[in-house]
């Protein structure tokens, strides 16, 4: 994984002030402008993984940016249903012990230990299940995604077969990525807020600062997500058998 060309790629491409400037701007549309972004770093992964010259999308297709990133988020929530409502049960078991010790008309400490180890066993068991579940759903997730970013067929999403195989040859790549873009949004976010304390030294910086700083951190760690997903995508699934955005475009001219 070529961790650090995916932090510097877009900065070498034609127009990437512009198109930048327009990811910002984007980002910074309440609640649609998440998913316009999440559709932008779709497009640059699709770019990375068939070798396009250049990775930044344009910005002419808005509405189509809007769209897919609301299938992919959406298709990310049903993945995790299961998930969700392992921890519905989960944590309803754990607070029924208290609504339980709350009705008692004589309570201690004593008592709430002696009601939390009954049934303790059966109420951990059921927090690791439930992230052992999740750590699956979204590994199948994640392999299905790489699946639609080679095909741009939304029924890969849910080849869980293949997706299942595809996890076990991407997971240490997988795991990688995990941990840097962590440790880059830990870096992100402690630069955003020594951002947001600059901007609210002055007066117009300050009413800014809530909706430009949110809006940088998610427009580059998108496009740097954009690459790695492009390139596990390459790792995963061998050369891209497609033709480049560059040569299809070529051709149509």
């Amino acid at each position: 994984m070529q961790f650090i060309k995916a932090l510097t790629y877009a900065f070498k491409e034609h127009g990437w002030p512009y198109k930048l400037a327009l990811a910002v701007a984007a980002a910074a549309i309440p609640f649609a402008g998440y998913f316009i972004i999440k559709g932008w770093e779709y497009e640059i992964s699709v770019r990375v993984r068939h070798d396009s010259a250049e990775k930044l999308p344009g910005w002419r297709d808005v509405l189509a940016k809007l769209g897919r990133g609301v299938l992919l988020r959406v298709t990310g929530i049903l993945y995790n249903l299961p998930a969700l409502i392992m921890l519905v049960v989960s944590l309803w078991a754990w607070i029924m012990v208290f609504v339980r010790f709350f009705r008692l008309e004589e309570r201690s400490l004593a008592i709430l230990g002696d009601m939390l180890q009954q049934g303790v066993g059966l109420r951990l068991g059921l927090l690791v299940l439930t992230a052992l579940v999740a750590l699956a759903s979204n590994t199948l997730y994640w392999s299905g995604y790489l699946r639609y970013i080679e095909t741009n067929r939304y029924l890969d999403f849910f080849d869980v077969v293949t997706n299942a195989k595809l996890s076990f040859a991407n997971i240490w790549d997988d795991m990688a990525m995990a941990i840097f873009m962590f440790v880059l949004g830990l870096v992100v976010s402690g630069l955003g807020t020594l951002l947001t304390m600059g901007l609210t030294l002055t007066g117009f910086g300050a009413a800014l600062a809530p909706i430009v700083v949110p809006a940088l951190t998610l427009s580059f760690l998108s496009l740097v997500n954009g690459h790695l997903f492009g390139q596990l995508a390459t790792r995963t699934l061998g050369p891209s058998r497609a033709m480049s955005l560059d040569r299809q475009e070529s051709r149509a001219r």
